[in-house]
């Protein structure tokens, strides 16, 4: 009940923040599978409104030799990760610090760069952190990347109000973020067929395979 109340709490915080508009939602308190509680997280819907539809960026790569911004502050925080659960098998250290004030004030960034139409593609960083992120946008776009970092925590750290964009205007962008007190980070370029990460490599049809394999055997 705790957790509810405090959840309950933080999203009631964060909707006034972000003039958020709640239009549904849904907590489940009851539901069981093999006699394990569930999650203890609602569900929200919310609406938007998009001013001018002639222009909406994907939310995945859709062309190679463009440029591969981060926009935000990257702080390495590990703790609570899916990387620290999934790959070394723990889950402690503390969760990703929320800043109400940083998510709109990148979001509103995001929304200008939009508006001028400087960027191709953008995705919100999320569960899994930066390159969980980027792989998804790979194997969806069928566009692969050249990534120039190789540090565990920068890569998949799970910090908060992030966004993978690629863009033909790069020294623009960089140039507005600055004027607007924007953290951004030239990270890589989209190109075909592969991802690479400093020295690591995959095709992605090897990627699309394991994808396609871990499905069939999570619902065997």
């Amino acid at each position: 009940m705790a957790q509810i109340r405090q959840a309950v709490r933080g999203i009631s915080d964060a909707c006034k923040a972000l003039s958020y508009p709640v239009v549904s939602g849904n907590v489940s308190l009851y539901n069981e599978t093999n006699n394990q509680a569930i999650q203890p997280t609602p569900n929200i819907g919310g609406i938007g409104l998009i001013e001018d539809i002639s222009f909406i960026p994907n939310a995945h790569f859709s062309e190679p030799n463009k440029d591969i911004l981060l926009i935000g502050n990257t702080k390495n925080q590990l703790g609570r990760s899916l990387f620290l659960r999934e790959v070394l098998g723990r889950e402690d250290g503390n969760m990703p610090i929320v800043d109400l004030a940083a998510e709109k004030q990148n979001g509103e960034f995001i929304n200008l760069l939009i508006k001028q139409q400087l960027l191709v593609d953008c995705n919100d960083v999320a569960d899994g952190g930066l390159l969980t992120t980027i792989a998804k946008m790979c194997l969806i776009g069928d566009i692969g990347v050249q990534i120039d970092k190789n540090n565990i925590e920068y890569l998949f750290a799970e910090d908060q109000a992030r966004y993978v964009i690629s863009t033909d205007n790069a020294a623009q962008i960089i140039e507005l973020a600055w004027q607007h007190n924007i953290n951004v980070e030239k990270i890589g370029q989209t190109q075909k067929d592969y991802i690479s990460v400093a020295n690591e490599q995959i095709t992605l049809a090897e990627l699309n395979a394991v994808f396609a394999n871990n499905i069939k055997e999570y619902f065997n």
